[in-house]
């Protein structure tokens, strides 16, 4: 039996690109999340209604109280046999955990972002928290993130760029219907969206500097419209002419919508959004280049690779 688990509305489309290219009939649906809101419940339902099974899990950011979580989901899940899992994020704990209790035959990954192909940070790294590292040394060396990392299992990407897993296969994350560009001879209204950023929630710059730089980045740009990032927190746009665009669907799926009808650039900083939409070849994209604590060398060389336009304030 098929197990897929996504912890994020871009996994579940991904997932979505895996069970059509291999055709699959039968798969369990696990959706886990910490941010309980209409987005992730909007991609939990997309995915469930094809599932013999489904279940949204609410994990409480607290180790144990999540453990047994995990361990009441694993007793029904127990029952299916010659489990394979497809996963993102492998490097948590929770479904790793999941694994272990229910057994499994095979496992494979996909992305969970640029993150992936970044040449450093979170997923290259293999260490891990001390109780998983202590729990799967003990119990199933397999599951220790740092030989899942040299395992050769298969691994899917909607990136071209060189992956952290080795396995790669690469699956397009849009039907090649949504990359055709309409002939319209009429002249659209143009629309300039800016993506906002999580860097004062994760510790990249000061909510301060934030702030004034979107602020630096709408008035250059006559910025119109944005979309905050799911793990904004704080507010950071007060200019009150800039619109915010709001929608159950992920920004990608929404600004490939806009785009039939308007004239659509997007605004990012090194925002995985850009690279995703780089092969919708009427959205123009530009990549805002700033000091970040997080490595951003690789990924200035991947926003050349697809054609974003890198700009300096």
């Amino acid at each position: 039996m098929k197990i897929f688990i996504c912890f994020t509305p871009l996994h579940v489309l991904i997932a979505e690109r895996i069970i059509e290219k291999e055709n699959i009939k039968k798969y369990i649906f696990i959706f886990m999340t910490d941010f309980d809101n209409k987005k992730n419940k909007f991609y939990f339902k997309k995915l469930s209604k094809n599932a013999i099974a489904s279940y949204y899990v609410i994990l409480k950011k607290h180790f144990f109280k999540d453990m047994i979580t995990i361990f009441l989901l694993s007793k029904k899940i127990k029952k299916y046999k010659k489990l394979v899992y497809y996963s993102g994020k492998l490097k948590s704990t929770h479904n790793r955990f999941l694994m272990y209790l229910t057994g499994y035959c095979n496992f494979i990954t996909f992305d969970d972002g640029s993150g992936n192909i970044s040449g450093d940070g979170y997923f290259y790294n293999p260490n891990e928290n001390i109780v998983s590292k202590v729990f799967f040394t003990l119990f199933d060396k397999n599951l220790l993130y740092k030989n899942i990392l040299n395992d050769n299992h298969m691994h899917y990407t909607i990136f071209k760029q060189k992956n952290v897993y080795k396995n790669t296969c690469f699956i397009d994350l849009f039907k090649k219907n949504e990359k055709i560009t309409k002939n319209d001879t009429k002249k659209k209204e143009k629309l300039v969206i800016l993506l906002t950023n999580a860097f004062s929630e994760d510790g990249e710059m000061e909510l301060e500097k934030e702030i004034e730089l979107y602020d630096k980045i709408i008035n250059r740009f006559n910025v119109t419209h944005f979309i905050k990032h799911p793990r904004q927190r704080n507010n950071k746009i007060y200019n009150i002419r800039i619109i915010e665009l709001k929608s159950n669907k992920i920004a990608e799926e929404l600004i490939i919508d806009l785009s039939y009808k308007y004239d659509v650039t997007v605004i990012g900083i090194y925002s995985t959004v850009l690279i995703n939409l780089s092969s919708i070849k009427r959205i123009k994209l530009i990549n805002i280049k700033v000091n970040l604590v997080k490595p951003i060398k690789m990924l200035n060389q991947i926003f050349l690779e697809n054609l974003i336009e890198n700009k300096i304030l």
